[in-house]
């Protein structure tokens, strides 16, 4: 049969009308919106405050400020004993508390069950220890009378001295800067260990006051007992520099509340301080004791902090 090309045309408008009437009784896919990744609570930023206690050990040792009795000078006299006179030594430590508060900011990153990141905080606390100390030796002399006619007594004379010291550790303000790194004990609960940098503001206070009188049995025109003082006082406001490591839990209490606990130790190091000393003397040829110059204290500075603390993800 020969087919024109009307009926060409016919036949295939046909075969569509069946292929439209088959796809009109299949099923039409639903549309799937896309989903957005589920971020973990642990991948933030985060800002909060804290409470707790500082215990700190501080030191202070000083070797510097001491007296010789006067070998002469002291009237006309020579020292017999003793013959040589060490120094004394002012050494104070102790642990004092505070309360403590402040605030911290930080972020922290999930890897697996892996949570690390990096915080700042800031502290204040005050925890200061006082010390004082009297130290005292004696020394006795062969003297010889000013004027003395003719024929002379050498009589013995006493000399007595006291000492005084006094010194003061303070630490105020502390800020640290430090690594985190924790593991999940479950999705909400993390525990972590902590180090870094750490700064501290301490002050600190040194003071000296040194008498020595010589007591004779006066003769006619001796000056009398004669005084030498010594004494020096100093104070400072540094900024230390040092290091802190502790470790520590965190729990969420939903997805931007979390609460905290935590440890650490801090070591501001050591520092030294210089007092100079001033002298005088009642003795009228103008000769006081002989001795250092300066005063060297060497503090140390240490604290112990518990915190609890509460933060807001971002």
């Amino acid at each position: 049969m020969r087919l024109t090309f009307t009926s060409n045309v016919a036949l295939i408008a046909l075969f569509a009308s069946i292929l439209a009437a088959k796809g009109a009784d299949l099923p039409v896919p639903p549309v799937v919106a896309p989903v957005a990744p589920v971020l973990s609570p642990w991948d933030t930023f985060y800002v909060g405050g804290f409470l707790g206690a500082s215990i700190a050990t501080q030191t202070a040792n000083e070797q510097g400020a001491h007296q010789f009795f006067a070998g002469t000078g002291a009237g006309i006299s020579l020292l017999v004993l003793p013959t040589t006179d060490p120094e004394t030594a002012f050494n104070f430590d102790g642990n004092r508390g505070s309360l403590t508060g402040g605030g911290f900011i930080g972020a922290t990153y999930q890897y697996n069950d892996l949570v690390f990141g990096a915080e700042t905080d800031v502290a204040w606390k005050h925890t200061s220890l006082t010390a004082s100390q009297t130290a005292g030796a004696n020394a006795a002399y062969i003297y010889t009378p000013y004027n003395c006619p003719g024929d002379c007594t050498y009589d013995t004379a006493n000399a007595t001295r006291s000492e005084n010291f006094t010194g003061q550790v303070q630490q105020n303000w502390d800020a640290s800067f430090r690594a985190r790194l924790g593991s999940l004990v479950t999705p909400s609960v993390l525990i972590y260990a902590t180090a870094g940098g750490a700064a501290g503001q301490i002050q600190s206070s040194f003071n000296y006051l040194a008498t020595t009188v010589y007591s004779y049995e006066p003769a006619p025109g001796a000056p009398g007992p004669i005084t030498h003082t010594t004494s020096g006082a100093a104070n400072w406001t540094d900024i230390r520099l040092g290091w802190t490591a502790g470790a520590g839990f965190e729990a969420l209490l939903t997805r931007n509340w979390r609460v905290r606990a935590k440890y650490r130790f801090t070591d501001l190091g050591q520092f030294s301080k210089q007092t100079s000393l001033t002298r005088s003397s009642t003795d009228p040829l103008n000769q006081p004791n002989i001795g250092s110059t300066n005063s060297i204290v060497n503090f140390d500075a240490a604290f112990h902090t518990v915190r609890v603390g509460l933060a807001y993800a971002f």
